[in-house]
């Protein structure tokens, strides 16, 4: 604002003009007096107040009219509005700077505030259930995107999505999620619980999305491999006679690389109708001596995945992810046994060793969901084993239903099959709860 206002300045000069006697002196004085008010009409700062006025025009115009200096300082001061709104402006900046303070992702900040004030971290909250919104329902969108993808493109874009979901996770303070904001969730319908468990449950989702992504790109990079192998065994095998062995060879190793793209992926589910097509087409060109040979090769892969199989599945007990890669080893074992053509000189010892191989499928596939029941099983008695103890905390205690809790307890414990990891586990459980049931008798 300026030092000199033009009204203040309109005023003082209309009275210097008409004031001033019609001499040297007195014009010299005006022109010293109208070059200090032109100077400060272009100054920015605080408006001069009736006395700096008055300082002004005194050495000059010592009879200078006391009414007229009056009138040029109401003019020049700063309007009410202003002033109002200046202090309104201070005020506001102030309430936002201390809200900015107490909103610093630090805890010896927040954790005081939590528990003082919690509304002051609205602004917080806010944030924190955006982002972690975001980060949830990113995820979801991925995970739809992936699993019902139909190209690669899909999967490259679910690429993309993950990493935003990522960024929202990061931008959670993980120190601060166990102070849950109750007022705020009695005001807004928060999304979440709040919870460090929770949060790792959502990463933890969110990194098997990623890991699934990273699996079909892989996968797709071997289709793609195994296409080109294909491609050019095909055109050598046009330029050179039929049963040239390395030509051949390379054109079944070609095919078989279809047969170790994971089959639960996108390339995988695309290869497996381009394996059998190749397959066909192989032998439709290839002669029967050359058919035999692979029917033999086939015969020796199905029995190496078996012997992997078994090795994998040595010395159990073993956890979920074991079993499920003996069990895909048994499956690989079997998708080779199955191309043995019935005019193969071996195809009765090819369905001999199909009909050992799926049973032991069968019972690799019966341990597996052993150990996944048995795992849900000991899952179930830790959240009972923790309700029976809140009923034991309680001021008015119900022997009855302790009871049954504790009977319940057992009841899920004897689910828990033998031969398995969480078994002994479950059998130090049981003979405790047991113990603590038969008090009560």
């Amino acid at each position: 604002m300026q030092r000199l206002g033009d009204r203040a300045f309109k005023i003082l000069t209309q009275e210097i003009n008409r004031g001033s006697p019609d001499n040297l002196a007195a014009e010299l004085g005006r022109k010293i007096v109208m070059q200090r008010l032109e100077k400060l009409r272009s100054q920015e700062g605080e408006p001069l107040s009736y006395e700096e006025l008055g300082q002004l025009v005194g050495d000059q115009f010592p009879d200078f009219s006391e009414p007229v200096l009056t009138q040029a300082a109401q003019a020049n001061r700063r309007p009410i509005v202003y002033q109002q709104v200046m202090r309104g402006s201070l005020i506001f900046m102030g309430v936002m700077a201390f809200l900015w303070f107490v909103n610093l992702p630090f805890p010896l900040i927040r954790w005081p505030v939590s528990k003082t004030a919690p509304i002051l971290l609205f602004p917080s909250y806010m944030n924190m259930n955006y982002h972690y919104g975001k980060a949830i329902s990113t995820a979801e969108e991925t995970k739809t995107l992936v699993d019902s993808a139909t190209t690669i493109a899909e999967i490259d874009i679910g690429e993309e999505k993950i990493k935003t979901a990522y960024e929202h996770l990061e931008r959670l303070p993980v120190w601060f999620l166990d102070f849950e904001p109750k007022f705020y969730c009695s005001l807004f319908k928060c999304s979440w619980n709040f919870t460090k468990k929770e949060y790792e449950e959502t990463r933890q989702n969110i990194q098997q999305i990623e890991a699934k992504i990273i699996q079909e790109q892989y996968a797709h990079k071997r289709l793609n491999t195994a296409e080109a192998a294909l491609s050019s065994a095909r055109q050598e095998y046009q330029k050179l006679k039929s049963g040239e062995r390395e030509v051949i060879a390379a054109w079944q190793a070609a095919i078989d690389l279809f047969d170790q793209i994971p089959s639960d992926t996108l390339a995988g589910r695309q290869s497996e109708n381009r394996s059998l097509t190749a397959q066909k087409d192989f032998e439709q060109k290839v002669d029967a001596a050359t058919r035999e040979k692979r029917g033999t090769t086939l015969i020796a892969t199905a029995q190496q995945y078996a012997v992997q199989a078994v090795m994998v599945g040595q010395d159990p007990p073993h956890p979920v992810e074991t079993w499920e890669q003996a069990v895909d080893l048994w499956e690989k074992a079997i998708r080779q046994l199955e191309k043995v053509s019935d005019d193969h000189s071996s195809y009765q010892e090819a369905q001999e060793k199909l009909s050992e191989y799926k049973s032991n499928l069968k019972a690799v596939k019966r341990r597996l969901n052993e150990e996944q029941e048995s795992i849900a099983a000991m899952e179930r008695a830790n959240q009972l084993i923790s309700e029976w103890r809140e009923l034991t905390r309680s001021s008015d205690l119900d022997f009855g239903v302790m009871n049954r809790k504790l009977a319940n307890i057992i009841y899920t414990l004897e689910g828990v099959k033998p031969g398995t990891t969480v078994n002994a586990e479950a059998q130090d459980l049981l003979r405790r709860t047991r113990y603590t049931r038969s008090q009560f008798y």
